[in-house]
């Protein structure tokens, strides 16, 4: 784990939820706590391997095995994975940094990330989601829990527990979503019987693609495709046929992962001595895609890789 990633707030975060697992244990073990959230996450995903982020103490494990998923919990607290074997002993957990999951691209249908996101800096909060995005498969459902509010804090409760937290706004959040490529389908505020006020939201992996480009922004070529000129953050409807065929002006050429378009990348350079862009992107709908590379009917372009 490189443990540089984090922020120092981040850190003491971190170390605090190991010095307080067992007495936070003891007052967050309600399995019901998440229920009515649990059953909507059912409805929108009937079956599938899902992995719980930030699991702590394994308190939903139960309640989402019974419900018939294929079970996996990640911490980063070694002390509340010790504590969630004992709550959940037949689930599996393993420990992880949500910022580098040791996960393949679309391991999981679904995704449960209850007040987790919330200890991370709202600059850092799109790498996550592109994280999750990536160990999700495309049209997996997830969930969020964060909490209502606004601004970021390190707040101390006491000598051993001092964590920090990012406040959001029901709008705030959505929007974040949907520019890291989640179709929200639902969001709501709620108490749950707490002075906390929730904000919800339950979420679909869009996907975020990689899209190759030529230094001028024209799409890296498909032979007889229409040329087509891209703006980042505007969608374009290319209607390209599918080639083999790179070369300069038209085509359109969308990789699943970044390490497929960075080889496109070096292909296009070694054959056709074009240098090139890659963009994380946005798509519409998925008209043909393979093991490598999809085509598409509209594209955003997000940001340069």
């Amino acid at each position: 784990m490189k443990i540089s990633r984090f922020s120092q707030e981040e850190l003491i975060t971190i170390d605090s939820y190991s010095k307080i697992a067992k007495s936070r244990s003891e007052t967050h073990s309600n399995r019901d706590f998440w229920l009515s959230e649990i059953n909507k996450f059912k409805s929108l995903l009937p079956s599938g391997k899902i992995i719980d982020l930030g699991c702590g103490n394994g308190r939903d494990a139960p309640v989402l095995i019974d419900r018939g998923y294929q079970y996996v919990g990640v911490d980063i607290s070694g002390e509340m994975l010790e504590l969630a074997r004992e709550f959940a002993p037949g689930a599996l957990f393993l420990k992880g940094d949500i910022y580098d999951l040791d996960f393949p691209f679309g391991t999981f249908d679904g995704f449960w990330a209850p007040a987790v996101l919330l200890h991370m800096p709202k600059n850092k909060v799109a790498a996550v989601l592109k994280e999750i995005s990536r160990i999700t498969k495309r049209g997996g459902i997830g969930f969020f829990a964060m909490k209502e509010g606004q601004g970021e804090k390190l707040i101390r409760k006491s000598e051993q527990d001092k964590r920090f937290y990012a406040f959001y706004r029901q709008g705030e959040f959505t929007d974040i979503l949907e520019k890291s490529g989640f179709e929200v389908l639902k969001a709501y505020r709620d108490h749950k019987g707490t002075e906390t006020v929730w904000i919800i939201a339950f979420a679909r992996n869009a996907g975020i693609y990689f899209k190759v480009l030529t230094q001028d922004l024209m799409s890296v070529a498909l032979l007889g495709a229409h040329s087509i000129k891209y703006k980042v953050g505007e969608w374009v409807y290319p209607g390209e046929s599918l080639s083999g065929h790179p070369r300069k002006g038209g085509g359109l050429h969308v990789c699943k992962t970044a390490g497929e378009a960075k080889q496109i990348k070096r292909y296009v350079k070694r054959k056709h001595d074009l240098s090139c862009r890659i963009f994380s992107c946005l798509i519409g709908s998925v008209l043909y895609e393979n093991d490598s590379r999809a085509k598409t009917d509209k594209v955003m372009l997000l940001e340069e890789i």
